[in-house]
This record gives C-alpha cells, structure tokens and sequence, in this order.
C-alpha cells in the first residue's frame, strides 16, 4: 500500500476552505472504501479513490463557501457539506470507473 502522503490539505496558511471549516467547527467524514463494479476496492484502488474524493471535496467547497457562509443554521450547514461530500465520492467513484488516477502534487 501506498504511503498517504498527500492529503486533503494545503501548503497556504491563509486557505479560505480551512479557515471556514475551522470557523464553522466542519469535520468531514471518511470516505467509504466500498465497492467498485461490485468488487471491494483493494488497497491502491482505495488510496486512489480518497486522493480523488479529496480533490472534488475541496473543489467543491471552494466553489460553495460564499453560499456555506451564508447558511446561519449549524445542522443545515452540516447537511449541505453531507451533501458535496456525497457529490465528490460519486465523482471520485465515476473517475475511477473512467480510468482517472489522481494528479498528486
């Protein structure tokens, strides 16, 4: 297995996605290593797989943090980040069907 070297994470002491989920007191969950075309994914497939979530995730939130900020009710705010981190784990899960690895910095 592949050490996990690159995470969900930024070189930039001022990042706006950790600042706000720092503010906001988001912990974002684990992702799933479930199935892949009905077969359990294996060690590197799962390291793929949360490189790629990962990235959608921070895309995601980066794309959304005017319209998170906005939201005042802490339990909405959770459910809308559930919400993109179910959308990143399909799009990680469609690239991987596809055939894309992850570009690691």
């Amino acid at each position: 297995m592949r050490p996990m070297k690159h995470r969900f994470v930024s070189d930039s002491a001022n990042d706006p996605v950790w600042d706000f989920l720092d503010q906001k007191h988001i912990w974002l969950s684990n992702p799933s290593h479930g199935k892949l075309n009905g077969k359990q994914m294996d060690d590197d497939q799962a390291y793929d797989y949360t490189i790629l979530r990962g990235q959608h995730l921070r895309s995601l939130l980066s794309q959304q943090l005017g319209h998170l900020n906005a939201i005042s009710d802490a339990d909405q705010l959770d459910k809308a980040v559930k919400r993109l981190e179910e959308v990143a784990s399909k799009q990680a899960k469609g690239d991987m069907l596809r055939g894309v690895t992850p570009v690691v910095k």
